[in-house]
């Protein structure tokens, strides 16, 4: 996955989710006027694509690669047919978006709050940890 891929544009249905193994993939709320801002962050312990399995269909965000590196992605009807057996896929995948909404109510939360450099190091220490694949 090469850095500025576009994984999923907002409005657009994705034919697939990534599972990031060595890239760090940011999620961004695009405004009307063209302007983003990162949302969330996504490395290599969780999915890119949430709404997929969620019910939602389309997405309100765009996903840009920020660390190009490896991944894999599942297209749409086998995860489905995986979420969709209520075995251990769907709670992990759950369990998965529950700490993403958490980590997404927190950005919020230190982007207020926190200086910039403070701010800097949790998207330091995701970035490293995803080079170690």
């Amino acid at each position: 996955m090469v850095l500025g891929e576009v994984g999923y544009e907002m409005g657009v249905e994705s034919d697939s989710a990534c599972f990031r193994m060595s890239t760090v993939v940011s999620i961004l709320n695009v405004m009307k006027n063209g302007e983003s801002a990162e949302i969330a962050v996504v490395g290599n312990e969780g999915i890119v694509g949430i709404s997929l399995f969620m019910g939602g269909g389309a997405t309100s965000s765009r996903a840009v690669v920020q660390n190009a590196g490896r991944g894999f992605r599942l297209n749409t009807a086998s995860l489905l047919r995986e979420f969709n057996c209520g075995g251990i896929v769907m709670q992990l995948l759950l369990l998965y978006s529950q700490a993403l909404i958490t980590r997404m109510t927190q950005t919020a939360a230190c982007n207020r709050h926190h200086l910039l450099d403070q701010r800097l190091c949790p998207w330091m220490l995701l970035s490293l940890d995803c080079r170690r694949w």
